[in-house]
């Protein structure tokens, strides 16, 4: 075996991002942080232990958010990088990251639209079909679903990293043109009970360093930002 072959060889064996270990820890540190976060959470008068499931609605929808952001940032590096002719290697697997970071967005607003139908009923009695809320979710997912889908079937990285871009955009103006997109009377920060605050702060920072984690993994990414072969 030549010595440019070796150096080639070595090259595939070195992660391009964080040592695995750093994802695990994230993904444990996140597990342990959303178990103790649902621990805590206090029951409320009304909805009494149910209050769990509308914290963790709420940890799941900003998420998304916070997935997606993340997502458009590394489409938007990926894309400068790539105009300068920094792409493969140079680029740390950008690309394929930026396709991690948008699934995952994709997961977490699927599973915060339909947990709003069970949280409705919890806390309104039915279904709000009339929410500008709900109605600002279905566009979200139904966006994020639709880039995705382009970025996956074309299996361009260039094209992951545009559809990241556009379902931010989309996003960012849905919530700003929605009414009380953020809850103005906010039920969990607006209290004085610090088991509130730091429960949903648990879990959202759990669920956070868990998606992290599993995004930043090394494990099917080869040496030229794709999956391993």
């Amino acid at each position: 075996m030549s010595d440019s072959t070796n150096h080639v060889a070595a090259m595939d064996a070195t992660p391009l991002g964080p040592p695995n270990w750093v994802s695990a820890a994230l993904i444990v540190v996140g597990i342990a942080a959303v178990a103790a976060g649902l621990a805590v959470v206090p029951a409320e008068k009304i909805l009494g232990t149910s209050t769990r499931l509308v914290f963790l609605h709420g940890a799941i929808t900003w998420t998304g958010l916070v997935m997606t952001i993340i997502a458009s940032i590394g489409g938007f590096v990926f894309l400068v990088r790539s105009l300068r002719g920094r792409d493969g290697e140079e680029n740390g697997g950008g690309g394929y990251r930026t396709r991690r970071f948008l699934s995952l967005a994709v997961v977490f607003w699927v599973i915060s639209l339909g947990l709003s139908f069970p949280v409705m009923y919890m806390t309104w009695g039915g279904v709000l079909w009339r929410e500008p809320k709900l109605h600002m979710s279905v566009y979200i997912v139904s966006t994020l679903l639709v880039v995705w889908a382009i970025g996956l079937f074309v299996e361009r990285e260039a094209w992951t990293a545009i559809g990241a871009l556009i379902g931010a955009g989309v996003m960012v103006f849905l919530i700003a043109i929605t009414p009380g997109a953020f809850h103005p009377e906010n039920p969990i920060f607006g209290s004085d009970n610090l088991r509130f605050i730091g429960s949903f702060f648990a879990l959202l920072g759990g669920l956070v360093a868990l998606a992290s984690g599993v995004a930043l993994s090394n494990i099917g990414i080869g040496r030229g930002g794709d999956k391993g072969e």
